[in-house]
């Protein structure tokens, strides 16, 4: 669908823009910290793997935007069992009436 096609192109910019900030060198400095659970996560994983060699700097954003991807679209599945969750991420206002009307 549309609305998939846009979340997948703002996550690869997303993607883009974190390697340009500086992901890179944060998870250099974070190395050492691996094996550390909380670390095991999308784009500090890759990274980590990129460090060792295991892929080139483009194989590593093409990584983190598949990976993302697929992760959104399990997020996207799982909204979607959930009937009454009916809210587009950047409507604030029903957003906080949802959290509301669930406590």
């Amino acid at each position: 669908s549309d609305d998939r096609e846009t979340i997948y192109n703002n996550i690869n910019q997303r993607v883009n823009q974190m390697i340009e900030d500086g992901l890179i060198d944060e998870v250099k400095k974070l190395y050492n910290y691996r094996h550390y659970k909380s670390l095991q996560t999308i784009g500090y994983q890759e990274v980590f793997d990129y460090l060792q060699n295991l892929m080139s700097h483009s194989e590593l954003i093409s990584k983190i935007q598949q990976n993302t991807r697929r992760y959104a679209k399990k997020q996207m599945n799982w909204f979607n069992k959930e009937k009454y969750i009916q809210i587009k991420p950047k409507d604030e206002k029903e957003i906080l009436k949802l959290i509301e009307s669930q406590l």
